[in-house]
């Protein structure tokens, strides 16, 4: 009996999570406060999409696009933190997406470990590349606004091993109020030191997008 009711109970989570969480999508606003960011950048907005996994264009696709274009003209980074598209029909459809909904849009994308699975992970990487987004690839770019700045860095995905923090971090100004995408940011938050001033970390992990 007790076997019975465990297995029921796992079928009903299995159920719940393909039939219905899987279906559920939302956007979040998060208003975050700090003392050190330029009054220049006051209101910058980064819209963060993780784990999107594109292969198709369906309901649940097209229901994210609608979403997003909602909020696109207050939008001043789409930042994509992996497993992005898992095949180049999905990389196809990730462009035209992005001209759809956000084409004046700057924006900038990490590997997740899709990017890095099995035969398939370099050329995913290819796929993505062509769709003229850039990849932080453990690099950063600098962010000006009139006489301010702020740095948006990227690492590799952390949890195959590919990242390099250091490397995402060479030659950052000092004091600079830095933005860090990664898609397991987890697996290596004891890199971070307070030094290293990483006031925001944006990540991945959560599968069918955050």
């Amino acid at each position: 009996m007790i076997f019975w009711t465990i297995a029921a109970v796992c079928a009903a989570i299995l159920a719940y999570s393909f039939l219905v969480e899987r279906k559920a999508i939302s956007l979040a606003k998060i208003d975050l406060c700090f003392n050190d960011l330029p009054d220049e950048f006051d209101g910058f907005t980064i819209l963060q999409l993780a784990d999107l996994h594109i292969s198709h264009w369906w309901d649940l696709e097209r229901r994210m696009e609608a979403l997003v274009a909602s909020v696109a003209e207050k939008v001043d980074v789409l930042a994509l933190i992996g497993d992005i598209a898992v095949n180049s029909r999905g990389a196809r459809l990730l462009k035209e997406f992005i001209n759809r909904t956000l084409p004046n849009c700057k924006t900038l994308a990490v590997y997740g470990n899709t990017e890095h699975k099995g035969h398939y992970g370099e050329k995913r990487r290819a796929d993505i590349n062509r769709v003229e987004i850039k990849t932080l690839v453990n690099e950063h770019v600098v962010i000006n606004r009139g006489s301010s700045s702020l740095v948006i860095a990227g690492v590799d995905d952390p949890f195959t091993d590919h990242d390099n923090l250091a490397a995402a971090l060479n030659n950052v100004p000092n004091g600079s109020f830095i933005i860090l995408l990664a898609h397991t940011p987890s697996r290596f938050c004891s890199q971070i030191t307070t030094g290293e001033q990483i006031r925001q970390n944006l990540g991945g992990e959560a599968l069918g997008g955050n």
